[in-house]
């Protein structure tokens, strides 16, 4: 009995001491702030310099926890019902009145106050307990963006200029101009942002990217013209699984895994008087790749931003699998399945120029050496911009 009435004494004690330490005392009683300025900035740290929270505009009332040197920290209800933290500025908010009564402005369903308001009180230093603040890092995201690349192209663009000089040798021409590769291209796509912990987030993105430029080469001897015209392709659409850092309020860092559905086409034709050839094709392949960035944030307002980034990629890819086919002006119509190849021509003065073509095997006819499957190299460097939303 005695052991269960010190445990009841023990439990009373706690409790007790929990309801004193919860139950405020009037050097620690909250004072309520209203925001003065047309708009007040709530920032996560009080430096002028931190991450802007949230944005309110003037008459916003808010609860001032403690005071460090000129700047105050607060708490508020959001719409949504979170509890949102953060230091604002004494001078965009004044001491909101205990009492104050407001009227409303006849026919503008306004509200101004009666009164001017009082001089803002001291409030007590903030005590060793952590208090939650609210970061744009923990909330999510979605952010919509545009822009253009440059791609290495590999095989396929190593393949049309070797096609324009190969049909160069043939005829012993010198050909002019060279074959411009494909290099610059266009890209857009979105990502999505879950918070992990303080600015840190995972993300989810999906690009569609292509890049495709046609050439017309030349190749005169007297009053014939003998032309050469190619047409290299590349497509993707990467789908990216990625982690975001953010140091700093409007920069931050990214780094992750890329899978590509990509693609690429080639056409080369030639034409002679009135004799003209064509060869075209297409393939498909699947891969990994890797990628990583930075970027540039602006606040537009609490949940909109501009944002400008700056990202490697790195998407050697092989394996492509796909079609071609060859017709000329003579009725010539001949198709063929399987691979992307690529491998080098020798032509009969001993030059080897290398060649892309989709074969069902191994090229291995006379005059081939070095087959082996075709490389199209994604690698590239990309600028976008364009606008996250968090919600």
């Amino acid at each position: 009995m005695i052991k269960n009435n010190g445990r009841l004494a023990v439990i009373l004690g706690l409790s007790l001491l929990i309801l004193l330490a919860a139950t405020p005392t009037p050097g620690q009683a909250q004072t309520k702030l209203r925001v003065s300025a047309e708009i007040a900035n709530i920032r996560q740290k009080p430096d002028i310099g931190s991450a802007i929270i949230l944005q309110l505009p003037r008459d916003t009332i808010l609860t001032a926890v403690s005071r460090q040197g000129d700047w105050y920290l607060v708490s508020l209800v959001t719409e949504d019902r979170r509890t949102v933290s953060g230091y604002v500025h004494i001078s965009l908010v004044s001491a909101a009145e205990p009492g104050r009564t407001e009227e409303t402005t006849e026919g503008t369903g306004t509200v101004a106050p009666k009164s001017r308001p009082t001089a803002l009180p001291p409030l007590p230093p903030p005590t060793g307990s952590s208090v939650s603040v609210y970061s744009p890092a923990a909330r999510f995201a979605l952010s919509l963006m545009g822009g253009g690349d440059y791609l290495l192209g590999g095989d396929l663009n190593k393949a049309a200029q070797g096609r324009a000089d190969y049909y160069g040798d043939f005829k012993g021409i010198e050909g002019s101009p060279d074959v411009t590769p494909a290099h610059i291209g266009y890209v857009f796509g979105g990502e999505f942002l879950v918070p992990l912990v303080d600015r840190l987030s995972l993300g989810l993105g999906l690009d569609y990217l292509k890049s495709q430029k046609s050439s017309i080469v030349l190749f005169q001897k007297g009053t014939v013209t003998n032309i050469f015209m190619c047409r290299p392709e590349m497509y993707a659409y990467p789908l990216r699984l990625f982690i975001a850092y953010s140091p700093l309020q409007s920069f931050y860092l990214k780094v992750g895994l890329e899978y590509y559905f990509a693609g690429c086409k080639y056409f080369y034709r030639t034409e002679s008087g009135t004799l003209w050839t064509e060869w075209s094709g297409t393939a498909t392949t699947q891969g990994l790749g890797a990628m990583a960035g930075i970027g540039l944030e602006w606040n537009l307002s609490g949940s909109l931003a501009f944002v400008f980034e700056f990202t490697g990629h790195y998407a050697p890819l092989s394996g492509f699998k796909g079609s071609g086919t060859k017709t000329d002006r003579l009725g010539t119509d001949e198709k063929e399945t399987g691979t992307l190849y690529y491998f080098e021509l020798k032509s009969l003065g001993g030059a080897s120029f290398p060649q892309v073509y989709v074969r069902s095997k191994v090229p291995s006819e006379a005059g081939v050496f070095n087959a082996r499957e075709a490389e199209v190299d994604f690698t590239r460097l990309a600028l976008k911009a364009g606008f996250k939303v968090r919600f």
